[in-house]
């Protein structure tokens, strides 16, 4: 079996990743000084801590330019590749200059000219993060970023509208993002969402909202996705196994043998080398799109080391060219260091997981 790990490192990591961050509204607060938006790291250090300092190897970058038509100037184009080998998806951040780019700390700084935002670009373990400073509340509420991605590939929203899939004309899964969400420097959510034309994906964040207190900054999970082949399963074949017998193909301990419905408890354990983790999660809805296929959601409960509201989301779709099935597994993970591991180990430990799972479905 072949197991395909993308670990989604550019496409996935920056645009899941995305931080909109303000750093002053004059409205708000006039009596505040000026923030220098090029001073990312202080400001970054000073809203969302822990987005700097981590340990360890970080992915290498390769920033380019790609002309920006609806603006006439070039803007940045990032590509990451992650530390466990992932190939990178070129993003263009289609709302800042390539040429003012300078760097502050661990980030480096593009600016538009005229709108007065700016992109933090930051490697991570397993791709790149782009964070979005906001000068004003009068500054844009989008953010476009142009991916390099097939034409005809979509933004399909999965799992009750927690993740959206970017998958190509062929059927098969380039890319994974979580559910934007943004919040107030008080902690208010804010309405954000994402849209999709072409190749270009656009974060909308609504500043509309009564005092709204400035800075907003988004999420900053981090996730993995890798997908298998199931050789010649088909997704009625794995409907049919599971459903018939969970525990007999799911090697996560505490599983059980029915399949679970809606809502459902799960004292799952998983044991990594000698180290026993908790996976306590609550079985999320079960989609059937058959003869395409079908999936189902874990949503982490208290203990489980991915810390709660984090998930896990299983795929199993067949492609529409090839007729071959593949499982698609992607996880959004709370905690920086789940289990004490950090991220690039965690994802080898859970693709192994996974690739049992896969195994035991092809069978």
């Amino acid at each position: 079996m072949r197991q395909r790990n993308r670990a989604i490192a550019a496409a996935t990591a920056a645009i899941l990743m995305l931080s909109f961050t303000s750093a002053q509204a004059a409205a708000a607060a006039p009596h505040e000084p000026d923030v220098d938006l090029r001073d990312a790291q202080s400001i970054v250090e000073e809203i969302a801590p822990t987005l700097v300092g981590a340990p360890g190897e970080k992915s290498a970058l390769d920033i380019s330019t790609h002309p920006d038509g609806a603006q006439g100037r070039e803007a940045p184009q990032i590509k990451a590749s992650s530390m466990n080998g992932g190939a990178g998806t070129a993003i263009g951040v289609d709302y800042v200059d390539a040429s003012t780019r300078l760097e502050s700390g661990e980030f480096t700084v593009f600016e538009s000219a005229t709108s007065g935002i700016a992109a933090y670009v930051h490697p991570t373990h397993d791709g790149v993060q782009i964070i979005t400073a906001i000068a004003s509340a009068n500054a844009p509420d989008s953010f476009s970023y142009t991916l390099d991605v097939p034409a005809g590939t979509d933004l399909v929203s999965a799992h009750d509208g927690l993740v959206f899939n970017l998958v190509d004309p062929a059927g098969d899964r380039i890319g994974l993002l979580a559910a934007p969400w943004a919040v107030d420097s008080t902690g208010r959510s804010l309405p954000t969402s994402f849209t999709w034309e072409g190749t270009t994906l656009t974060q909308h964040v609504d500043f509309s909202g009564p005092a709204i207190r400035f800075p907003v900054i988004a999420d900053p999970d981090w996730q993995y996705g890798v997908d298998y082949s199931l050789g010649s399963a088909s997704p009625g074949s794995a409907w049919a196994q599971l459903h018939s017998c969970l525990s007999c193909y799911l090697p996560i301990e505490g599983a059980p043998a029915v399949y679970p419905s809606d809502g459902s408890d799960l004292p799952l354990v998983v044991r990594f080398a000698t180290v026993v983790n908790n996976f306590h999660c609550t079985m999320g809805s079960t989609y059937n799109s058959m003869p395409s296929g079908w999936g189902w959601y874990f949503a982490a409960a208290d203990g489980h080391i991915d810390g709660r509201g984090s998930a896990i989301f299983f795929d199993v779709i067949r492609n529409r060219s090839t007729g071959q099935t593949r499982l698609w597994v992607g996880g959004i993970v709370h905690n920086d260091f789940p289990g004490g591991l950090p991220n690039p180990l965690y994802v080898t430990f859970a693709a192994a997981q996974w690739a049992g799972f896969a195994q035991n479905l092809s069978l």
